[in-house]
């Protein structure tokens, strides 16, 4: 009788795990695609004023560009260096000031264990101040590197920057204001409109990119499943596979 329940009880713990990692992955789709009802975010009405109007030139089988950047600890992160623990996704975001990105990075906390069991780790980038991305780490719970890029000289790198249009930034200015009391310049640390294009990288160990995303439309962001699809097939991905 104690062997039946026993083996009861490690199908339902399964069957939790299971429904749990579907539930994720769930959540990972449609908290990016969808407006979140309990706080209005990235519905259209309360999106940041701007569009990027910028792609950047790095593509599959380019050298991912070495840097090394503070943590919210103030601590450097290299990612050559870390890299020879295992491929790296790389995103590039805004800021904790927009919404979309915000859902991204909620998004890539619940599929992080995903990520981990293919030996892969999450790095996430803003020229946020160390201090604005702790408060955009803390508020979205997240457990993985969140980097500051003050200046955006590694944005640069990626060519992913972008400046906001001198005829919009007073509608965006105004904007950010209203919505979180601050300027760009109190969030990054710098006076001026530089930010770089939302932008997903995975990189295999050997410092090459077999994954890239990045749109012209802020609101679009990588799909999970395609992040997932080229960890689990590095070598497939890589420009000089059959």
């Amino acid at each position: 009788m104690f062997r039946l329940v026993f083996k009861v009880v490690l199908v339902l713990v399964a069957v939790g795990a299971a429904a749990q990692m579907l539930y994720a992955s769930d959540t990972v789709e449609t908290a990016i695609e969808q407006a979140a009802d309990q706080d209005g975010l990235t519905n259209e009405e309360g999106a940041p004023p701007i569009e990027t109007e910028h792609v950047g030139n790095i593509k599959v089988g380019d050298i991912a560009p070495d840097f090394t950047l503070p943590n919210v600890d103030g601590a450097p992160r290299n990612l050559y260096k870390l890299l020879e623990q295992g491929p790296i996704v790389l995103s590039f975001y805004r800021g904790g000031w927009c919404p979309y990105c915000n859902d991204q990075l909620y998004a890539y906390q619940q599929i992080l264990p995903e990520f981990q069991e293919l030996g892969a780790e999450l790095v996430a980038v803003s020229p946020e101040k160390p201090e604005s991305a702790n408060d955009t780490a803390i508020k979205n719970e997240l457990v993985f590197e969140v980097l500051s890029d003050e200046g955006n000289q590694v944005a640069r790198a990626y060519d992913l920057l972008w400046e906001v249009p001198e005829e919009k930034r007073e509608q965006f200015s105004e904007w950010l204001k209203g919505e979180t009391g601050k300027t760009l310049t109190e969030f990054n640390g710098v006076n001026n409109y530089e930010l770089p294009i939302p932008a997903t990288f995975v990189i295999a160990p050997d410092h090459t990119v077999v994954y890239v995303f990045q749109d012209e439309d802020y609101k679009k962001r990588a799909k999970m499943d395609d992040i997932l699809d080229a960890l689990e097939n590095l070598n497939k991905h890589m420009p000089d596979a059959e």
